[in-house]
């Protein structure tokens, strides 16, 4: 694979990130309605704070003085990753999967070309346009199956999902060249315990803490894959123009399929092959060297 080499330490480091995203199917699948939605996360995200600061002290990396300039940008992290994830599991709950999934990917990833273009300057090229549209096409097979057509509210809180997960990485590039992967995780997972732990109480959720249990158990597994993901993502960023970064994560997607097959013998459809093959295609494109003229 000829990747250009001021991209290729973040385009694996990112690989590596989608590995661990792709946890999330099976992790959730233990935890079933076990333990209530909005309480898993921001339950989840303090279990994540602590595991963060343990690695600090454990690393002894120390955590800079947030300089005023960047409070803005750090804080702005943390409320977009808190409100993109109740967007999600409302529309999630009331749409077909396979609408809502399609909807958040398409939307993220188009909305992080965008962005990366606009607040980062990133040259966009016919190779880079080409691997956007087979990653959409390549998203549109794998969830074919189970798209429908929904209640149009819902439709818009996928997309405005989608849109805030893209805004979200571009917020995360914007401030980690200043910052440890490990002090930009703490806005991340402050964001996802306040605004969650908000909802959850508005809800009225039910608090599980049988925590000697399988579903608990899952729920902290899940916790060290989130954080491992998310660090990865973070330092994976800082060597990769973001336009690229994006479509390289979509291989959480391809991952899925695989966790499902070896996991749960689960046999994916000749369509779904083919998104899975498409996403790979997409994702290898843009940091191929070839020659193409920027626009």
């Amino acid at each position: 694979m000829n990747i250009e080499k001021s991209d290729y330490k973040g385009f694996f480091i990112l690989l590596l990130g989608g590995f661990f995203y792709s946890s999330y199917g099976v992790f959730s699948r233990i935890i079933g309605t076990s333990i209530s939605q909005f309480f898993q996360i921001w339950s989840r995200a303090i279990i994540t704070l602590a595991f963060l600061f343990v690695f600090i002290l454990l690393s002894k990396t120390k955590l800079k003085k947030i300089q005023k300039a960047d409070w803005i940008w750090g804080l702005s992290v943390s409320l977009t990753t808190g409100l993109l994830l109740p967007f999600f599991y409302i529309a999630v709950n009331n749409l077909a999967i396979g609408t809502t999934l399609f909807t958040f990917y398409a939307l993220s990833t188009v909305v992080s070309y965008i962005l990366g273009r606009v607040i980062f300057k990133e040259k966009l090229n016919r190779i880079k346009i080409i691997s956007l549209f087979v990653a959409i096409l390549g998203l549109f097979f794998i969830y074919i199956d189970s798209m429908k057509m929904g209640d149009l509210r819902y439709l818009l809180f996928s997309g405005l999902s989608g849109a805030l997960f893209g805004l979200n990485i571009n917020l995360i590039k914007k401030i980690n060249n200043n910052y440890s992967p490990w002090q930009v995780n703490i806005f991340i997972w402050s964001g996802a315990l306040i605004v969650n732990l908000i909802v959850s109480v508005f809800l009225g959720e039910h608090f599980n803490f049988s925590f000697i249990s399988i579903p608990w158990a899952a729920n902290i597994g899940l916790s060290l894959c989130s954080l491992a993901a998310s660090v990865l993502v973070v330092y994976g960023f800082k060597f990769i123009e973001m336009q690229k970064g994006s479509i390289v994560l979509l291989s959480e997607l391809v991952f899925g399929v695989l966790l499902g097959l070896f996991i749960y013998k689960e046999i994916p459809s000749i369509v779904t092959i083919l998104g899975s093959i498409l996403i790979f295609i997409a994702l290898v494109l843009p940091n191929l060297k070839v020659g193409d003229k920027n626009v």
